[in-house]
């Protein structure tokens, strides 16, 4: 009988000897059919088993297959990150597997491959052949400005990737291109403005700022889509604010709008542009004067309190609520006149609103004569809440005795004392004393006295408190100490007269009191003379990673700056942003002869 023939090698052992086979000759992939037992025989194989991978790499590749062709592309990849292929080698295989192999495509966005950039005819292939998603994210790391800015413009392409390719531009635009962008926005605003103005923002952040010209066309996408963060517009605003105030308020079109976006560029930090005075001039003459009266608590406009009470009769609702933000003195005695507290009946307009009118009546009136009419007029089983919250509180006359006499020798003490027991009539002689603390030594303020000025500020709010204004910021206790911390702080920091080393210790305490008003009056003091007040006001910013990227190309310059301790807390600052367009400044900061800044 003639021998039966061999029976076949199982499986798991065909696929081991065809690995080994490869391994050491990799033209043996070119031999092999394509199928399960080539599949498994090439996963097993790593960079590092193959005597040269480049060879099976570039083999695989040549299959028309898609699976051996994604597995040249992990090949590849995993002998660059071994450093067994030089990067030019590795991006011509990758490139070649690009049009069929995703992960491929999106490698070649990663920091190697951008390297030598792709001409524009081959990364236009390359769009046309893979994903668009990917490939526009490719483009932009290849620098290609021009192909990214008509495909936004195409209307023939997919929404989201012309709203992508927009967002994409803020890294390679220049403020030369700004017009085209918003005309290119100002086509569809509602799908186009939203990434037009992070495209904005990103040029905003490189230090390209728009122009004069431009500013109607970014107000008119401000305008046609509400969806914008205010603040955000506000920002990219802010270089061209002067235009920006005669834009907005030129018009009565999307009139809560127009008046979210100056309130908005007011936060910015813009004292010497008259918005308060603005929006006051415009509720003068309003049909509606809500919407500005709204705009005026929001600014604390004091100011505006005399055309708010002139205002309240029209619109009463919005004039108190105004009036919480800005009422004084003059507050105090029309209240009391309107609410018939000096003789007579309570006014038509204020009967609806009288519990509400009582308690900013109680809380600014501050006479103790007053509140007792008041007390005398009101029914114990209806007290407005404000008005119940702070009765019992402390007595006037021993607070005026503490005030009188602080201990000279121990001004911590002495704060620590007058804020456990005090009211908002001490804030002035607790500022007086933090001051003194902040001047002592050269020690910063001790953590306690920071904690006795914040359990105030959260006292008084529980107690109904309208004043200090930064308590209407405030939705719970600790919210409202650190305002008032900061809010004392900052009121010190504008005294005239301070020194270099009061300024930088102030300015510790601010560190530890986040406010969200205290951007835009820290802001001037990057540009302090002394270096320790510089760095410590970028600390400040740095907290709030929104607060670094507005402020981006102020910080940039800072990197090159004379002393360690400024461009350290600038690249910190920087970090804390996630600022990867300002990679190019933080890398030469690699060359600084500072260890602490390297």
């Amino acid at each position: 009988m003639p021998a039966a023939p061999p029976p076949d090698s199982p499986a798991p052992v065909r696929v081991e000897r065809l690995r080994a086979r490869i391994a050491g000759r990799p033209a043996a992939a070119l031999e092999e059919p394509a199928g399960e037992s080539l599949y498994q025989a090439v996963r097993r194989i790593s960079a590092l088993g193959v005597d040269d991978p480049e060879e099976l790499a570039r083999h695989l590749a040549g299959r028309p297959d898609g699976v051996l062709r994604a597995e040249a592309f992990r090949i590849t990849r995993e002998a660059l990150r071994a450093g067994l292929l030089p990067a030019a080698a590795a991006r011509t295989i990758v490139e070649g597997l690009a049009r069929d192999v995703p992960d491929a495509l999106g490698e070649l966005a990663a920091p190697w491959a951008v390297l030598d950039p792709l001409p524009h005819g081959r990364m236009r292939r390359l769009l046309e052949a893979g994903p668009a998603g990917v490939a526009i994210e490719v483009a932009a790391r290849h620098g290609h400005r021009d192909l990214l800015a008509g495909l936004a413009a195409d209307p023939r392409r997919e929404p989201a990737l012309r709203r992508r390719c927009l967002e994409l531009l803020g890294d390679l635009a220049t403020r030369e291109d700004v017009g085209e962008i918003v005309t290119t926005a100002a086509r569809d605003p509602l799908l186009l403005a939203g990434p037009a103005v992070t495209c904005l923002a990103g040029l905003h952040r490189r230090g390209h700022f728009p122009a004069g010209r431009d500013v109607p066309a970014i107000v008119g996408l401000a305008l046609a889509d509400h969806g914008v963060p205010a603040g955000d517009l506000a920002v990219i605003l802010y270089p061209r604010r002067h235009e920006a105030l005669k834009e907005l308020t030129a018009g009565d079109g999307n009139l809560p709008r127009r008046l979210d976006l100056l309130v908005a560029l007011d936060e910015q930090g813009a004292p010497d542009l008259g918005i308060g005075d603005a929006i006051t001039g415009l509720a003068s003459v309003a049909d509606d004067p809500a919407p500005h009266l709204r705009a005026i608590r929001r600014l604390r406009h004091a100011a505006a309190e005399e055309t708010v009470l002139e205002l309240l009769p029209r619109s009463p609702r919005e004039a108190l609520g105004a009036l919480e933000a800005v009422g004084g003195t003059r507050t105090a005695a029309v209240l009391r006149d309107g609410l018939g507290l000096a003789g007579g009946d309570v006014v038509p307009h204020l009967r609806p609103f009288r519990h509400r009118a009582l308690e900013i009546l109680w809380h600014l009136g501050g006479d103790a004569g007053l509140r007792r009419t008041v007390l005398e007029r009101l029914d114990p089983r209806d007290l407005p809440r404000r008005i119940a919250d702070d009765l019992g509180g402390p007595d006037g006359r021993e607070l005026a005795v503490l005030r009188a006499n602080p201990d000279p020798g121990e001004p911590g003490a002495a704060l620590r004392r007058l804020a456990a027991n005090g009211d908002a009539t001490t804030l002035p002689a607790i500022a007086d004393l933090l001051l003194r603390v902040a001047s002592e030594g050269g020690e910063p303020v001790p953590d306690e006295i920071v904690a006795a000025v914040a359990e105030l500020g959260g006292r008084l709010l529980r107690r109904g408190a309208l004043r200090p204004r930064c308590l209407l910021d405030a939705a719970d206790a600790a919210e409202a100490g650190n305002a008032l911390v900061a809010d004392m702080v900052l009121g010190l920091l504008e005294r005239p007269g301070l020194g270099p080393a009061e300024r930088a210790a102030l300015l510790d305490v601010l560190r530890r009191a986040p406010y969200r008003r205290a951007r835009a009056r820290v802001h001037r003091l990057l540009r302090d003379r002394d270096r320790h007040v510089r760095a410590r006001a970028i600390a400040i910013l740095a907290l709030d990673g929104g607060d670094a990227r507005a402020l981006s190309a102020s910080l940039v310059p800072l990197t090159a700056a004379g002393d360690a301790q400024t461009v350290r807390q600038a690249v910190l600052a920087l970090a804390e942003a996630g600022a990867d367009w300002a990679a190019p400044a933080i890398a030469g900061c690699l060359d600084h002869p500072n260890m602490n800044v390297k």
